[in-house]
């Protein structure tokens, strides 16, 4: 079930036409607060990559072991293999708490990784025949990958240790003991083709591993440039804010004034001294926003504002709207949770609301619904719905958006949305009107600046 918590309405009623809407109010954003985010050359995905590349080396270097004389009646030296897959097994083991705290891997470390894997398979291929074992072959995944994720000197230097490795095991190895020199050719050119074709997939399996890693970077860098355009837009549109409150500070004082002394005449019909209290209280509210905005550089964070209900808060931010547009109406609607969960709120979330509604208002002279509840653990859903014309796909072209608007409410209300990891999103409704919901996680977390 779901309680309505009727919005307070100003005493003041009028017959004056206001198309002016919210004033717009601004975050200021300051040059050290855009940085780009930070993307490290090897991610942490590509050391857990390693660590399986290097648990597939051991699986099969152990099934080789047990195969080989079982299935072709080769007797391989089992003491030096199990050492040399007991060496890899306690590497595996020592870099495993460094996968599971996903940090991110430099690029000297990922070729000492690559390099020592293969290491243990040439000493493998030592013991097992070496440049004559089919085997030989997987060396090539390893000198691809190296390419694939290093610097192009480690990458170099892979493949040089690769070549090394190849030519030193061809003159130097234990040879196998194989009794019958015509299957031994069989099996020889059996063992090269599961060799090339276990390469191949290994190889076309990583690859694509990492180039969709590679993409996901660039698309993160995208988006970075992205913030940090709208960003630089913020922070125009900041300054002449500051700018603004600064030099409208004066003609309000003559406004507030001047609208006293009309007050104190008591000749005033009833209906003209309500239009002058109206005035007044607009004055009021703009001196209001205008002390906000000189008071400090940027607006205060969740962590600074005093927690209460959500529904107390919502509430509060209908009213102070309520204000601004006394000839429009909300209704609110929220789930009997959010009256006993309390929270407190970044400024500039309240701030973008206000914009929403305010366009909500806009777009149809019916009232303004709005729906709270919880999506989830910790998630906040606020749904804010009009019955205007609704837009064709495009929030941005709306024909909701009032012909006079600057187009910048939008803007800054999904930039404070997002800058605390929320989400907003436009659903058109049949047969009219748009539906406007906004996610906002109740635990606080650290804005992106």
């Amino acid at each position: 079930m779901s309680q309505t918590m009727p919005v307070p309405v100003p005493p003041q009623q009028h017959r004056l036409n206001h198309n002016d809407g919210v004033p717009p109010t601004y975050a200021i954003v300051t040059a050290s607060q855009i940085r780009p985010t930070l993307i490290p050359e090897l991610s942490d995905r590509t050391r857990n990559r390693l660590q399986t590349l290097r648990l597939l080396s051991i699986v099969t270097m152990l099934s080789l072991l047990v195969l080989v004389p079982l299935l072709l009646a080769i007797p391989l030296p089992v003491t030096p293999l199990l050492a040399v897959v007991g060496t890899l097994a306690a590497l595996l083991a020592i870099g495993l708490p460094s996968s599971q705290a996903r940090e991110s891997i430099a690029p000297l470390e990922a070729w000492a990784h690559l390099s020592l894997d293969m290491a243990a398979w040439s000493a493998f291929l030592y013991y097992t025949g070496g440049a004559t074992n089919p085997v030989i072959s997987i060396l090539l995944p390893l000198v691809a990958i190296g390419a694939a994720v290093l610097p192009s000197l480690h990458a170099w230097v892979l493949a040089a240790s690769a070549v090394v490795a190849y030519t030193l095991l061809w003159e130097y190895h234990r040879p196998l003991d194989v009794y019958d020199s015509a299957l031994a050719v069989d099996w020889h050119l059996t063992g090269m083709w599961l060799t090339f074709s276990a390469s191949a997939a290994l190889i076309t399996f990583y690859i694509l591993r990492m180039t969709a890693t590679i993409r996901d970077r660039d698309r993160a860098l995208a988006q970075a440039r992205e913030r940090a355009l709208r960003d630089e837009r913020i922070v125009a549109l900041g300054s002449l804010a500051a700018g603004a409150a600064h030099e409208l500070g004066t003609p309000l004082g003559t406004l507030a004034v001047l609208l006293g002394e009309q007050l104190r005449n008591r000749q005033l019909t009833l209906e003209t001294r309500e239009d002058l209290e109206l005035m007044r209280s607009q004055v009021e509210s703009c001196k209001t926003i205008l002390t906000g905005l000189t008071r400090q550089a940027g607006l205060p964070r969740a962590a600074d504002s005093p927690r209460e209900s959500i529904s107390t808060w919502l509430t509060r931010l209908c009213s102070r709207w309520q204000v601004l547009r006394p000839e429009a109406s909300v209704r609110i609607t929220a789930t009997p949770e959010l009256a006993a969960l309390p929270a407190a709120f970044d400024q500039n979330i309240e701030h973008a609301l206000i914009n929403l509604i305010n366009n909500a208002a806009d777009a149809s002279k019916e009232p303004v619904r709005i729906d709270a509840d919880l999506m989830g653990a910790g998630i906040l859903r606020i749904r804010i719905t009009d019955q205007g014309v609704g837009f064709d796909g495009n929030p941005a072209h709306s024909a909701e958006s009032p012909p006079a608007g600057l187009g910048i409410g939008l803007i800054l209300a999904r930039a404070s949305i997002e800058r605390l990891h929320g989400q907003l999103e436009f659903s058109p409704l049949s047969p009219r009107g748009t539906m406007v919901s906004v996610t906002l996680p109740l635990t606080a977390p650290q804005p992106d600046d």
